[in-house]
């Protein structure tokens, strides 16, 4: 049986939409979140987008750094031309997306596990793991030179696949840990007792297990060329090849002129 679903969220149904909010937001079902702030996150791309805009400004326009232009000479320069604007258009979009993603969503993008699944939420595809298949869960604390880096939680599926999570605070590893196993033993109780509500709240996607997973993207009678190009796109290479192609254009704009 498989482990690993992926869904279209514009595609969900609403009541399920509406349980993965409800689940998301309450503490008694939320094991834990694996999220990024808005704020740290779009700090960090309008950085990017800024120092990315200056040095091409620099390199490209300005006379600030001639000194230095010997490395850039001739054709070299589409190559950092590139590399730039790949780093520009990127802040953009990653910018553009997360606004998308917060207003369709209500909850912050991130990795959200549960007592029953891990929901892998950071973009419009949904990643989904099923812990009903979870044959053990390894759990380890990384040192280096004797000092607490992170801890590693490894969930190892029957399929012989495995999801990893990291946590870079011991005491919070060990509380996740211990909420994730009483939350399973929870779980497992309302299963028998057919508690609906309960088991809904601990895997937003219930109905989804119940319909077995139809309409899953990686469903096995998508094409492998399909499931190539899906994969081209994840990898942000439209933005890359965006950016070669402006980069060739100023290039020849700037030898022209």
């Amino acid at each position: 049986m498989r482990v690993f679903y992926q869904f279209d969220f514009d595609t969900l149904p609403r009541s399920v939409k509406k349980q993965l909010l409800k689940s998301v937001s309450n503490p008694d079902y939320l094991v834990h979140a694996d999220t990024t702030s808005n704020r740290i996150w779009f700090g960090l791309n309008a950085l990017l987008i800024l120092f990315c805009s200056i040095l091409l400004w620099l390199v490209a326009f300005s006379d600030a750094m001639e000194s230095l232009s010997i490395l850039w000479e001739d054709q070299r320069a589409i190559f950092l031309y590139a590399l730039l604007l790949t780093g520009l258009i990127y802040g953009v979009h990653a910018i553009w997306q997360r606004n998308q993603l917060n207003k369709e969503f209500y909850f912050l993008p991130g990795c959200y596990l549960f007592p029953l699944a891990i929901v892998d939420v950071r973009s419009w595809k949904i990643g989904i793991y099923d812990l009903a298949q979870l044959h053990k869960l390894e759990v380890t604390h990384n040192n280096v030179n004797g000092k607490y880096k992170k801890t590693l939680f490894k969930f190892n599926f029957y399929d012989g696949s495995a999801k990893t999570l990291a946590i870079k605070d011991r005491n919070k590893a060990e509380i996740v840990l211990n909420n994730f196993n009483l939350s399973q033993g929870v779980a497992r109780t309302a299963f028998h007792n057919r508690d609906t509500q309960t088991l809904n709240g601990f895997d937003p996607f219930l109905e989804l297990r119940k319909a077995k997973w139809a309409g899953a993207l990686n469903d096995a009678k998508n094409g492998t060329q399909k499931k190539l190009l899906v994969r081209l796109i994840d990898l942000k290479l439209p933005l890359v090849l965006i950016a070669i192609a402006l980069a060739i254009l100023l290039w020849y704009g700037k030898n022209a002129a």
